[in-house]
């Protein structure tokens, strides 16, 4: 009776390795309605990975989530948790794809902790939890230091074009330019000048650190203060 839906899952992978994705994808739907029809949850969970990886390799995310969603659910019910956090892994790559790093970052961290319970993980399976729980977190962490403005450009813009002490203030790219056309407190023009480009960590947070502190002057330092704190500077 499992025949079946096993040589459509075999015939699925092949035709993926040969470029014929519209075949597999044929080829797996049926073995999902096979596996379904003979009520084998096990052969069901692996044509919908097979599924949702040719999903994948249509650009069809939505689908691809939803078939590996489906197979992580009957994982759960059944003793193999490899294949299980194969599926979790898989839905976290997709909701990361689509900017959902908040829901993919549970995705990574109960697959880790699964590959890392079992003796039979391989390293690249690991090494794949890994990278995308750690490319979720540094997301993460970007976005909470970017503040409500979208990010430090932007606040250094709008604190320069409302700063007494600058006349002109203008940012032409999304990258600090190489001579920046600002008119600027002395001090602060020198570090500007020196920087070739928006280092993280290094003058440009020095040079917006100080360009805040310089508009904010002795009255305002306290409201200088907490932009800085606020924008992670």
């Amino acid at each position: 009776m499992s025949s079946a839906p096993n040589a459509l899952i075999t015939l699925g992978y092949e035709a993926r390795r040969e470029g014929r994705l519209e075949d597999a994808k044929q080829l797996f739907a049926k073995a999902v309605e096979s596996s379904r029809g003979v009520a084998n949850q096990a052969l069901l969970a692996k044509s919908l990975t097979g599924l949702g990886q040719i999903e994948r390799d249509l650009k069809d995310n939505a689908q691809a989530l939803q078939h590996y969603g489906e197979a992580a659910s009957i994982y759960r019910g059944l003793p193999d948790p490899l294949r299980l956090a194969h599926a979790i892994r898989h839905v976290g790559d997709i909701l990361r794809s689509e900017g959902s790093i908040e829901q993919a970052r549970p995705c990574y961290e109960e697959a880790l902790k699964i590959y890392r319970e079992q003796m039979e993980t391989s390293h690249l399976d690991l090494a794949n939890a890994i990278r995308g729980l750690r490319c979720s977190e540094r997301t993460l962490m970007r976005r909470n230091r970017r503040g409500p403005s979208g990010g430090k450009l932007e606040v250094c813009t709008a604190l320069l074009r409302c700063s007494p002490v600058c006349k002109r203030a203008t940012l032409r790219s999304s990258v600090w330019p190489r001579r920046a056309p600002f008119e600027l407190h002395p001090p602060l023009r020198n570090v500007v000048k020196s920087s070739n480009g928006p280092r993280p960590g290094t003058n440009f947070a020095r040079s917006t650190r100080a360009l805040i502190f310089n508009i904010g002057g002795k009255s305002g330092v306290v409201e200088s203060c907490r932009k800085a704190v606020e924008y992670g500077l």
